[in-house]
């Protein structure tokens, strides 16, 4: 099953996924319209929005997966079976920074 470190991972994901949501929704409200940019896109900005979008349902549909197929945990490189805590706390640590700096750099973005 998974360790408390997964825990910690998968709590800091979804903790950041709702701080997106909700934070893209400030933003439309104060804006006066939607602020998803990719929702006009044409071309080849089309095929990133998609790729946008799929790593949004990816982000959130796939850990969850991802326990409820235990046989998924062969297959990855990195699954430990809790016993490495050092790499444990590495990758929350890395998880939680990522999702800071992510969070730090959505804030900064002002309406023109």
């Amino acid at each position: 099953m998974i360790s408390g470190f997964g825990w910690a991972a998968l709590a800091l994901l979804f903790g950041y996924l709702a701080l997106f949501f909700w934070g893209s929704a400030l933003a439309a409200q104060a804006a006066g319209r939607p602020v998803w940019l990719f929702s006009r896109a044409t071309g080849r900005d089309r095929l990133a929005a998609m790729g946008f979008r799929l790593a949004f349902v990816l982000a959130f549909f796939g850990p969850l997966l991802w326990l409820a197929m235990p046989a998924l945990h062969k297959v990855d490189p990195l699954w430990t079976e809790g016993g490495a805590v050092v790499l444990g706390l590495i990758g929350v640590f890395v998880a939680g920074l990522g999702a800071m700096v992510a969070w730090k750099r959505r804030c900064k973005i002002r309406p023109r």
